[in-house]
């Protein structure tokens, strides 16, 4: 009787090691997060290789306490996850004192300078971007950015960028028992004020209304928000996790890990 209790107790824990997948994004594996992430089943692993990741992921994750679901990075911080272009080739505008103007043609949902690590205030005219250190103004019909740094040197001293992403990096609703490990998230921002997306700031990171998830060794910086646990969720832990330069002119509530 206990010998067939024995070989019952193996068998089926042997069936559920079996069902567990190792998953990849990267080279001989999946080419995007996105495509991994709806990919993964209880006790599977998603583990990302090192690279820049210009895209959003969102979806529904249900591991078990004995089979969680873990998406990682191949080392931490060597996978990071962007919603923003690099601007670069401006040029002097005349007759305007220290504003800087470059062709961007698609809608900037922040701009921000990475030496300083700060976000730009939008403004209404050229002429306003003149008289105020850290702003900026679009003009879309014409395809135009122009700026003015927090110091009036040109913005090649300062490699800026642009969020162009309006949503989370990643987003997990209703997701339980899933271990998020060392990845980072930078870019993702919004201009206008809406709700849209079950918050007035975009996350690096959102999990909301989640389960004893698990969110560790992740870096999130220049994003209107850094990490954060929303809703009704319960037993969600953030470890060892760093989070700096993530501002949104829409909360005041801190923007940088907030549960």
């Amino acid at each position: 009787m206990c010998r067939s209790l024995a070989f019952l107790f193996i068998a089926t824990f042997c069936i559920a090691c079996a069902s567990a997948a190792e998953l990849t994004v990267g080279p001989g594996g999946f080419k995007t997060i996105g495509e991994g992430v709806a990919a993964l089943k209880a006790g599977d692993t998603l583990t990302i290789m090192p690279g820049e990741y210009r895209e959003v992921v969102s979806g529904t994750l249900v591991g078990t306490a004995e089979e969680p679901i873990t998406i990682r990075a191949w080392r931490a911080g060597s996978v990071l996850m962007r919603g923003d272009v690099e601007l670069g080739d401006f040029k002097a505008v005349p007759g305007l004192r220290d504003v800087f103007v470059t062709e961007m043609t698609q809608k900037a949902e922040s701009v921000f300078e990475r030496s300083t690590f700060r976000t730009l205030e939008p403004k209404m005219s050229a002429a306003e971007v003149e008289t105020t250190l850290m702003s900026y103004h679009q003009d879309e019909k014409n395809g135009l950015l122009y700026v003015h740094t927090s110091d009036s040197l040109p913005p090649v001293c300062h490699a800026m960028g642009a969020s162009v992403t309006n949503a989370h990096g990643l987003l997990l609703t209703g997701s339980k028992h899933v271990i998020i490990d060392g990845l980072s998230f930078t870019g993702f921002s919004h201009r206008d004020y809406d709700v849209q997306q079950g918050s007035r700031t975009r996350w690096g990171l959102m999990l909301k209304d989640c389960e004893s998830c698990i969110v560790r060794n992740c870096t999130a910086y220049l994003n209107s928000g850094g990490l954060h646990l929303l809703g009704k969720g319960q037993g969600c832990v953030v470890e060892d996790c760093t989070a700096f330069g993530n501002w949104s002119r829409h909360v005041d509530i801190g923007n940088n890990i907030v549960g």
